[in-house]
């Protein structure tokens, strides 16, 4: 729990100030639903809780910021948070 919250607050904060906060918010809001329905999809367990699926889609838009910038991040950033993903997702993976 401790973790998911480091997460949200360094990569959300981020992620925040280059989208904005309604953008976040619908990040965080459809990546949790498609994550919890993802997982009631593939498991027989009756209910699904946890921030999981709204972590891996704030990371998803991470990764789309780094790998297709498009002016919105600084050009000086895109190396690092391209980086920076690489590592997350084989650390997680």
């Amino acid at each position: 729990m401790a973790c998911n919250g480091y997460v949200l607050v360094a990569l959300g904060t981020f992620v925040e100030q280059l989208l904005g906060s309604s953008r976040l918010a619908v990040i965080l809001v459809l990546s949790a639903v498609g994550g919890s329905l993802a997982s009631v999809l593939s498991h027989t367990a009756p209910m699904s809780v946890g921030a999981s699926g709204a972590l891996w889609g704030l990371f998803g838009a991470a990764g789309a910021l780094a790998f297709w910038p498009r002016g919105v991040i600084p050009q000086a950033l895109v190396p690092r948070l391209k980086r920076s993903v690489m590592v997350n997702l084989g650390i997680n993976l």
